[in-house]
């Protein structure tokens, strides 16, 4: 496991992997983090870049996982 060190705020710019939850869907992505602020985070992946609410976020730390649908 990657260990996490200070906060998303000081990630910006590295490789993280985020479980995020829509509905009943649990589903974990890795992006590069874009940006951090009080309303969520902004993640890039290639040419596109998505934004997820603090509120649909279930977890993010550094590194990359696998690409299967989160459970926990």
């Amino acid at each position: 496991m990657t260990e996490s060190r200070g906060t998303p705020y000081t990630w910006v710019g590295q490789q993280v992997h985020l479980i995020h939850q829509t509905g009943n869907d649990r589903r974990g992505v890795n992006y590069t983090l874009a940006e951090v602020n009080d309303l969520g985070v902004c993640v890039s992946k290639g040419a596109r870049t998505h934004f997820y609410p603090w509120s649909s976020i279930l977890r993010i730390g550094l590194g990359h996982r696998s690409q299967n649908k989160a459970t926990s």
